[in-house]
């Protein structure tokens, strides 16, 4: 989304595919989070808003430097215990 009349367009579609599907939609399983200075102010489907969230394994923050830095700090991590863990059972010391 990039304007604040998009929440409006996105809650008119959701509620006719809602209609039209029969689906349902889990609010209490649904987040939304504003990047940057989005207003928080305007309601979607009383859909609450949060700072962070995680999405298949990678968290985002509203702000964006931060997001990046949080998500790449855990992959990087998970990168290193990886590669400790496969050194050191190949690497003996004693002779």
């Amino acid at each position: 989304m990039t304007a604040p009349a998009d929440i409006q367009i996105i809650g008119d579609l959701t509620l006719t595919y809602i209609r039209a599907t029969g689906a349902g939609l889990k609010v209490r399983k649904t987040k939304a989070m504003a990047a940057g200075s989005m207003d928080t102010s305007m309601n979607m489907l009383d859909i609450p808003y949060y700072q962070e969230t995680t999405v298949l394994g990678c968290r985002f923050i509203s702000t964006v430097a931060r997001s990046g830095n949080v998500t790449w700090s855990r992959a990087t991590g998970k990168i290193r215990a990886l590669a400790r863990d496969a050194y050191g059972r190949g690497l003996c010391l004693k002779q």
